[in-house]
């Protein structure tokens, strides 16, 4: 049996049937969420005897025993990211690299703020396993970037807030989660960083020397646990939105309202939030930058956004 690579959705019926029997191979992230990832997924199973009966399950303590899992996993197989946003990035970032960025994957959020697999319509892991037994393949456009160390973005690079507080909670984690988050949180929620500069299909939206609370460019309709952020936003439409908050107060409302989608070519102004449409763009912070959740520290990135590059399985939302 092989399992079409190339094919979008519900229009490909015997794609679909043959994705909805296909092998998958369960790649666990140990390290997901709260860690307990490896014991959820056995009770998770347990619920869906039929996904079950396919899978092999593969934990994956490092980043190097996930890549030779994934190069392991069969031509006929569809390879299955148990973990967060980060999970899913690392899977597709190695596919893109060393094998066929459009390979039909799949995805169960199992991580902190699972953003992607909320644009998937896949807001449990519940609902990520009635996906897979479906076998409906979704589109989504990525951030290509110029990053050693993050080649892909599925949902966001910025710089800023979300940079410092990524930065701090990494490093103060493994004591507390709940302690490093309201720490991280705390320490840079009144801060306005002046050393930030983010270009859009080379029109500057912030330059160094302008205060701003946080600026960054997203590719996907929802955020962090699920927020939709863009309403509108198709997640499989060729563009980004990149967002600079000028203050703590703006990026806040942005978090809890979301913001309209500029008309484009148009630098647009919400709730103090000034917004763009792009599909190349550049960001610079000596402060740092992070890409999808992972802090990497002093950076210049430069982003070009890849139409439909992932295909993974998930549910209808439109």
């Amino acid at each position: 049996m092989s399992v079409p690579h190339d094919a979008t959705g519900a229009s490909d019926d015997a794609g679909r049937r043959a994705r909805a029997a296909a092998p998958l191979v369960l790649l666990v992230n140990a390290a997901a969420g709260t860690g307990l990832a490896p014991r959820r997924l056995g009770a998770l199973l347990a619920r869906h005897p039929a996904v079950r009966a396919r899978a092999t399950v593969v934990a994956t303590p490092s980043l190097d025993h996930f890549r030779r899992a994934v190069d392991a996993v069969a031509p006929d197989a569809i390879p299955v990211a148990v973990g967060g946003d980060g999970s899913l990035n690392a899977l597709l970032a190695h596919l893109a690299a060393h094998g066929d960025p459009r390979r039909v994957v799949g995805v169960v959020p199992f991580g902190t703020g699972n953003a992607t697999a909320a644009t998937l319509g896949l807001r449990s892991p519940d609902l990520a396993l009635r996906a897979l037994a479906l076998g409906t393949v979704r589109a989504l456009d990525v951030m290509r970037t110029d990053h050693p160390r993050a080649p892909l973005a599925l949902v966001s690079c910025s710089a800023g807030f979300e940079a410092a507080f990524l930065a701090r909670y990494g490093a103060v984690r493994y004591r507390s989660r709940q302690w490093a988050g309201w720490s991280a949180l705390l320490g840079n929620l009144p801060r306005r960083w002046r050393d930030v500069s983010f270009t859009a299909d080379d029109v500057a939206l912030v330059r160094p020397g302008d205060p701003v609370h946080n600026a960054g460019g997203y590719v996907i309709p929802t955020y962090a646990y699920g927020r939709v952020l863009w309403p509108g936003l198709a997640a499989d439409d060729g563009r980004a939105i990149a967002a600079v908050a000028r203050d703590v107060a703006a990026y806040w409302t942005l978090i809890a309202r979301g913001a309209p989608l500029p008309p484009p070519g148009v630098v647009a102004s919400t709730f103090g939030v000034r917004t763009r449409a792009w599909v190349r763009a550049v960001i610079e912070s000596p402060s740092g930058v992070q890409v999808d959740g992972e802090s990497l520290g002093p950076a210049r990135i430069a982003l070009t956004v890849a139409p439909s590059l992932a295909r993974v399985v998930g549910l209808a939302t439109r």
